[in-house]
């Protein structure tokens, strides 16, 4: 019986420090994995899920200072809401965000963390970015909800590496291209189109695009008849460029009914690659079947999938 009385105490003072939480529900911080060359720049963010009833926020980061040199802290799109100090002392980062009301809610990225990779690191060398610690607090105190159950730390990492066709963001886009146009790699969809060419970027980046100017629409495939060994077919143009180090791959598809497509390989129906310029080259493709072939049966049609 006494036993028992004591369990029941004992939950009863979990449920008083679950009760005392800012906000009852748990958090979760994280930095993403990324890819860098040696001796460039990447932009890292420090991203929170919800800063619902909260008021203060302190985070260490630990990295290998041998691999990576912070250069500078700035604050995220939600971190502009709090005063950001930062401190570092031998690959050791604390962040401290400070308000004085507690925040409605809304999440995303409390600080942009800008590192230079070594310019001498061989690839494959990573230095990890480990989330040390992670405290919270309303408007009264700070809290470390690492003590409770109610934090979710995500740490991430800085990998070298000589492939320079990486896609930190995972968005479809290569970093190197949405730098050369002046595009946060960090936040940049990849269907948006900002120079509102109805092109999107994706489109841009296959077919040497400019997101930034507005280009002219004969850059898309275009659909013509082109004749091989006396025999009429359907044919499609594309642009592609020349060392196919976009990371992007395209496909071909043939349909009788615009229903069902078949995949046909770009290289068994290649009629024509010609140079247009030093990156870009123009690639024609037929039908599997000549027009001819499907006299009684005339429509051919060709689908061009880049992904």
């Amino acid at each position: 019986m006494i036993r028992n009385n004591i369990i029941r105490l004992i939950g009863f003072s979990l449920a008083l420090a679950a009760f005392n939480l800012p906000y009852a529900h748990a958090y979760q911080v994280s930095i993403p994995d990324y890819e860098v060359s040696p001796g460039s720049i990447v932009h890292t963010p420090v991203i929170i899920d919800d800063t619902a009833g909260i008021a203060s926020i302190e985070i260490q980061v630990n990295f290998d200072s041998s691999v990576l040199k912070l250069s500078k802290v700035t604050p995220g799109q939600l971190g502009i809401n709090f005063d950001l100090e930062h401190e570092l002392s031998n690959g050791v980062l604390n962040l401290s965000f400070i308000r004085s009301e507690n925040m409605s809610g809304g999440g995303g990225q409390l600080a942009i963390l800008e590192f230079t990779a070594n310019s001498g690191a061989t690839t494959d060398l990573y230095s990890d970015l480990a989330i040390a610690s992670f405290k919270v607090g309303d408007d009264r105190a700070l809290k470390n909800l690492a003590l409770t159950n109610a934090v979710t730390v995500n740490s991430g990492s800085i990998r070298i590496t000589n492939n320079h066709n990486f896609d930190n963001a995972r968005n479809g886009l290569p970093d190197w291209w949405e730098a050369q146009y002046g595009l946060n790699p960090l936040n940049n969809d990849p269907k948006s189109d900002p120079d509102g060419d109805s092109i999107n970027q994706i489109f841009e980046l296959a077919f040497g695009g400019n997101p930034n100017k507005r280009d002219d629409l004969s850059i898309m495939p275009q659909y013509k008849q082109v004749e091989v060994d006396d025999s009429k077919y359907i044919s499609l143009e594309f642009r592609r460029r020349i060392d196919e180090t976009d990371g992007l791959i395209f496909r071909v598809y043939e349909s009788y009914d615009l229903n069902a497509w078949t995949p046909i390989p770009i290289a068994s129906v290649t009629v024509a690659e010609d140079i247009i310029d030093e990156e870009m080259k123009l690639i024609t493709v037929r039908s599997s079947q000549s027009l001819e072939d499907r006299e009684s049966e005339r429509s051919i049609f060709l689908m061009l999938s880049v992904q």
